[in-house]
């Protein structure tokens, strides 16, 4: 089981800080694939959004991780394995 709870921390991690890449560094990811930054009144609410999805589901890895035996219903569920 401490693989288990070593993975979700790690997955949990990997998932806020690709949320907090997305919101602080979207323009130069854009800017180095070569697609011009929209409008900021179509652009900022659907990139929270995704920015959002990230965050929840790495705060929920990490809390899951604390007890993954409780939680073990939702393990395949937010590692995607359902």
């Amino acid at each position: 089981m401490k693989k288990v709870t070593h993975l979700l921390y790690v997955l949990g991690v990997v998932q806020i800080t690709f949320g907090a890449c997305h919101l602080f560094f979207s323009e130069i990811f854009l800017k180095s694939k070569k697609y011009t930054t929209p409008q900021a009144d179509i652009f900022f609410y659907p990139l929270a959004m995704f920015v959002a999805k990230f965050v929840v589901y790495g705060t929920a890895l990490i809390y899951i991780a604390r007890d993954p035996v409780k939680h073990s219903l939702w393990i395949p569920e937010k590692c995607g394995l359902a």
